[in-house]
Order: C-alpha cells, then sequence, then structure tokens
C-alpha cells in the first residue's frame, strides 16, 4: 500500500456540492480537491483516504479552466470559506443551477420550470454578518483574527474578507488594534485559559446600525470603560456593543449571557417595507439584497388573495410572513425557538401589524392540529434548516390541503427528498434558485407547488359572499 501523502495526474470532471472538485486519476480512482474546476488538469497531491474516498489538493496545474479568474482574497484556498472564489460569477451561478437540478432529478416533472440561478450584479461585499476566532500569533507576539483553516481549528489571520460588509473590516481592524494595545488575552483551547474567544460583526443594510459582539470566558471585561471609549473614537460607525459570556469549552459560537457596553444591544434594519429588530443571536439573511429578491419571488408566485390565511413555517423571527401580512387575512408564524418567537411578535408591534400571530411549538405537531381542527390555511410558506423538514411536518401538510406549498431551501438534497413525499399531492410546477451566498458553493432555491385537487369549495362559497 502506497504511503500517504503521494503525486497521481488528475481531471477534474465534476463538482461536489461541497465545492470541491471531483478528480479522476490516472489509477482510475477518483478524489475529492478543493479549488480546481472542471476540466482542469495537473498533479494532484493525495493527503488522506477517509470513508473510502480520497482527498487530496493541487500541486500543480497543466492546464486551466477559461473560466478561473484572479480572486480577490488573500487567502481563498487557506481559509476554504470561498471556495469559487477564482471561478467566473456566470459560471458560478451555473454550477448552482446545475446542483439544483441534479438534486431534483427524481422528481422534476414534465412541465416543470427549472429557471437559471438568479445572482447579484455585484457579488462581493454582501454579507452583513461576521464570526472570527481569535489566536495568538506568537511569531509577531500579537492577537490574531480570521477563519479556521478547512478541517481544523488553526486560525488563518486575515485583514479583510471580500465578500463581507467593508465596515466589518474596519471594525476589526480596529478591535484587533485595540485588543493589542490594551493587552487582552485570547482564548487557548488546549489550555482553556484566557479571556476573548471570538468577535462578531453585525451590520445592517439600510438602517446603517452596526453591531459588535466581543466573545468572552468571563463577564469582566478588563479596562471596560477605556476600552468601549477608544473603540467608539477609532470606529464612530459602530452603534452598540455588547459582551457575550461563554464559559463552557464548546463549538458553540456564542454564549446565552450577555451584557451590553454601549448602545441599545440590538440593531434594525429594513426588508421589503418592514423594519426588523437583530440581536446577537438572531436569525437573520445574512444578504440583504438577494433576500428581498428571493422573498418578493415567493411572494409573487403564492398569489396571496384578501381572504386568505398565509401558514409560515420554520418563522424565525417572522420575515417574510410580516412582509406577506398586507396582502392577506392573516398570518401564522411557527418556530420552535423561543427566543426568535420574542422577536417575531416584538416585530409585528413593531411594524403594526395587526393579523399576524407567532406559535412557539414544534412545526410538525403544530401541524397536525391544525389539520385536526380542519383549520383552513390557503398558501404554505416553508423554510427548513439544512437539514430539511420532517416527514411528519410534510404528511400534515398534505393532511391540510393548502391551494400552494412555497418551499424554500438551503440545501438541494433534503429538498428533493421533501418534494417526492409533497407530490403526493402536488404538483412541481416551478424552481427558482437564487444565489444569496456568492463565491461559495451554497445555493437557496424557491419551489412552486400547486394542489392537485384543490378544494375549490370553500373558495366559490367565499365568492358568493362577495
Amino acid at each position: 500500500m502506497q504511503k500517504f501523502p503521494f503525486i497521481l495526474k488528475g481531471k477534474c470532471i465534476d463538482y461536489l456540492q461541497t465545492g470541491e472538485g471531483v478528480v479522476t486519476l490516472e489509477t482510475g480512482e477518483k478524489a475529492f480537491v478543493p479549488s480546481i474546476f472542471l476540466h482542469e488538469e495537473g498533479e494532484i497531491e493525495i493527503i488522506y483516504k477517509r470513508n473510502g474516498v480520497l482527498r487530496g489538493k493541487i500541486k500543480k496545474l497543466y492546464s486551466l479552466s477559461p473560466e478561473r479568474i484572479i480572486p480577490r482574497c488573500k487567502v481563498p484556498t487557506a481559509c476554504g470559506g470561498c471556495s469559487y472564489q477564482a471561478l467566473s460569477y456566470q459560471a458560478q451561478k451555473k454550477i448552482k443551477e446545475n446542483f439544483v437540478r441534479k438534486a431534483l432529478k427524481d422528481v422534476l416533472e414534465e412541465d416543470t420550470k427549472v429557471y437559471p440561478c438568479m445572482g447579484m450584479e455585484h457579488p462581493y461585499f454582501y454579507r452583513n454578518k461576521g464570526a472570527f476566532p481569535l489566536a495568538y500569533d506568537a511569531i509577531h507576539h500579537k492577537v490574531v483574527a480570521g477563519f479556521y483553516r478547512q478541517g481544523t481549528h488553526q486560525v488563518v489571520p486575515i485583514e479583510e474578507c471580500s465578500i463581507q460588509d467593508k465596515r466589518i473590516s474596519d471594525a476589526l481592524k480596529a478591535c484587533l488594534s485595540l485588543i493589542n494595545e490594551f493587552h487582552l488575552s485570547c482564548y487557548e483551547e488546549e489550555k482553556d485559559k484566557g479571556f476573548l474567544k471570538h468577535l462578531v460583526f453585525r451590520s445592517s443594510y439600510h438602517q446603517k446600525d452596526f453591531m459588535v459582539v466581543f466573545v468572552g470566558k468571563s463577564q469582566r471585561f478588563p479596562k471596560e470603560k477605556e476600552f468601549i471609549h477608544s473603540l467608539r473614537k477609532r470606529a464612530p460607525f459602530i452603534t452598540t456593543i455588547i459582551l457575550n459570556v461563554l464559559k463552557e469549552k464548546t463549538n458553540v459560537i456564542l454564549g446565552k449571557k450577555e451584557k451590553i457596553l454601549f448602545g441599545p444591544g440590538y440593531i434594525e434594519d429594513t426588508l421589503c417595507g418592514c423594519l426588523f429588530r437583530i440581536s446577537s443571536r438572531s436569525f437573520y439573511q445574512v444578504n440583504p439584497f438577494m433576500t428581498e429578491k428571493l422573498y418578493q419571488y415567493a411572494l409573487k408566485e403564492a398569489c396571496l388573495e384578501k381572504d386568505d390565511t398565509f401558514l409560515d413555517a420554520y418563522c424565525g423571527i417572522g420575515t417574510i410572513g410580516l412582509i406577506a401580512a398586507s396582502s392577506c387575512k392573516e398570518v401564522i408564524g411557527i418556530e420552535v425557538v423561543e427566543e426568535a418567537i420574542k422577536d417575531a411578535k416584538a416585530n409585528a408591534l413593531r411594524n403594526k401589524i395587526r393579523n399576524y400571530s407567532a406559535i412557539c411549538g414544534d412545526c410538525p405537531k403544530v401541524l397536525n392540529e391544525y389539520a385536526k381542527e380542519e383549520k383552513r390555511i390557503d398558501v404554505l410558506l416553508m423554510d427548513p434548516p439544512r437539514k430539511g423538514s420532517t416527514e411528519e411536518f410534510l404528511n400534515s401538510a398534505l393532511l391540510l390541503k393548502p391551494r400552494k406549498i412555497i418551499y424554500i431551501s438551503c440545501n438541494p438534497i433534503t429538498l428533493g427528498r421533501d418534494v417526492k413525499i409533497l407530490q403526493k399531492e402536488y404538483h412541481l410546477s416551478k424552481v427558482q434558485p437564487f444565489d444569496l451566498f456568492p463565491m461559495t458553493p451554497h445555493v437557496e432555491t424557491v419551489c412552486l407547488l400547486s394542489n392537485r385537487k384543490p378544494d375549490t369549495k370553500v373558495r366559490i362559497d367565499a365568492d358568493l359572499e362577495d
């Protein structure tokens, strides 16, 4: 058996949904290799084999893809977060469209329309959130911040990120310089000692608010007043500063306990005309520009009527449901995370929306209850996490028999699995991919499913009453 590492010649023949290239080696075996693009050939250093799959990295390329470009980022391969930085944007969108087509090949019907991936005109500096682990650079004797090298907890230092709001880079530089000037210690995972673990930033797109979160092991911030005063002076665009306390040794970035050091402790942003309050732990889409386009498309396809009841499953802080409220009679949001439901209710009050109710509960169980009560739901929107929905939820949705189901997915594979169950009663008519995460392999997809046997009795009666 050949010892690792070793070098073989190979050619890229396809892409994985993780962003890696599938390379056919001269031995006939296949290897997964990051940062290699379709039809490129070269020498591949095979590093290890896991679960029967060879994994490697580019040693030398003989032929380059015509879609290969010079990346803006200085550390794209070391960081590994943006595996498509060196690929033209048109090629990125085509790859994502193909991801969706492949994942849905078993559920596409004869007349299902799959549209090209909708992307950005300027696909850089779009992220409104950044989270950076900290580490001590023993060579230069200073604290640095960056991203974990792929598959490790080794921090790759960065000064700016080309996919994040430019203010995040400015705030990162200001925080790091002051951390070193004030000699604040950073957390050492192996020794389980030190103060600062992460820096987290959140920015608003329309309101221009900006949040800085220091994640520390202790609730005592050394030289707090002097530090905060200096930071506000150095980065005056910051509107709130928070100390988040995370005592546990864990992979989770944020703890549950917080202390507001400056400002209101939250930021606000506007999405499709609605105002939303965003806390440090609120879920909020990281690309507000494309989120507006996605929501507008989803609600256009929902074709809501004034007498409709709209159910927003996995509603988070209520974004799309609150945006939909002006187009229908009633909106119901369901979410299992209690804090998100509190935010959703607060956002409804903030926007003076009275036909919105938010329920904290397990989506499948709530839908089951609604089905037993024969509650009328006209349009169901579901936006589950990456693992997709559950069979229980989907079967409950089939019992409710909404006129339309709008499925927003961040994972084409689980989307295909779930749509297959819904097709017992629903026709998949449209599939629209959206690129909310340029330079990365991630893709969002909106699917429109229409009831094959809609219950029109209620509608006809309603029309007669009018």
